[in-house]
């Protein structure tokens, strides 16, 4: 095994043959053959280690794929999520197309080429397996939640108001009385 370092120190790792055929062997230390010319492991050529390795070329397969991960499961999680994503790209496009030059190209391709990257884009991250898998179980917890029913929400909607507003006026007399004592009996002004 040699090891290579890499950008941000993250270190790359190749393996022989043998070690690949030894390690995914049934029977270790039965190899058939043993070549002198190492075999690339992991994503693409290099297998890259590091804290976020494994993610970041997670990611990064996964953007050029146009699969869509468990798509039964978690929709509405998965379209708010996407719904979201998309109003804020939406949001920057439109931001871009207005300090972008006058001209054509900066005012209205540039923007929507960014607005189409950044659709592929959320479509993807709504995709990405671990994303996916938590919008998933968090649409699953929601279905177990026990909502309250219209007259609860309106009556704990009422209460909460209501403490907001004496609490209002609790903090108003304060002011009010601290405003006195401060103004008329040690002579201070506000």
């Amino acid at each position: 095994m040699v090891l290579l370092l890499g950008p941000f120190g993250f270190a790359w790792r190749i393996r022989g043959v043998a070690q690949l055929a030894e390690h995914r062997s049934p029977k270790p230390g039965v190899v058939s053959s043993s070549p002198t010319t190492p075999v690339f492991h992991g994503i693409g050529l290099f297998h890259w280690q590091g804290v976020l390795g494994g993610v970041v070329a997670e990611i990064i397969a996964g953007m050029f794929t146009a699969s869509r991960y468990k798509r039964a499961q978690g929709k509405i999680a998965r379209q708010a999520t996407f719904a979201a994503l998309v109003a804020g790209v939406g949001v920057g496009a439109w931001r871009l197309s207005e300090y972008s030059a006058s001209d054509v190209v900066g005012s209205y391709v540039t923007p929507l080429i960014v607005f189409v990257v950044g659709l592929w884009v959320s479509f993807r991250v709504v995709n990405f397996p671990r994303f996916a898998d938590f919008l998933i179980s968090v649409e699953a917890e929601m279905n177990k939640v026990s909502w309250p029913s219209r007259g609860e929400l309106f009556r704990a909607s009422l209460v909460v108001i209501v403490v907001i507003f004496f609490l209002a006026a609790t903090l108003f007399m304060y002011d009010v009385v601290l405003k006195w004592l401060l103004g008329n009996v040690m002579g201070l002004s506000a």
